[in-house]
């Protein structure tokens, strides 16, 4: 494993399965952490909105191949070349962006 992040749970969310709740407090936390966030406002809502869907069907898919991992304790664990991965994909939509204006 790469990288270790700790991220505060923002939100209070009362659900049942708090595992769940958990694992998607870390994808969020690490779109924040690799710049996805902003992209917000360089985006029209609904394409930033699919954007984050395919974003995060990535991190469940690593998640399940154990690339991504979220502890009990709110630590989330990546492997660095995910992690990198991520980040050159989020530069290459501002890069992009950029361009086009």
């Amino acid at each position: 494993m790469g990288d270790v992040i700790d991220f505060p749970m923002k939100v209070e969310v009362e659900l049942e399965d708090e595992g769940q709740a958990m694992l998607e407090a870390g994808i969020v936390a690490l779109w924040d952490l690799i710049g996805g966030s902003n992209l917000k406002d360089k985006l029209d809502h609904e394409t930033y909105m699919f954007m984050f869907l395919q974003y995060s069907g990535v991190c469940f898919d690593c998640m399940e191949k154990e690339l991504i991992i979220v502890d009990e304790d709110g630590n989330l664990g990546i492997d660095i070349s995910i992690k990198e991965m991520l980040q050159n994909a989020i530069t290459d939509i501002e890069t992009e962006l950029a361009t086009k204006h």
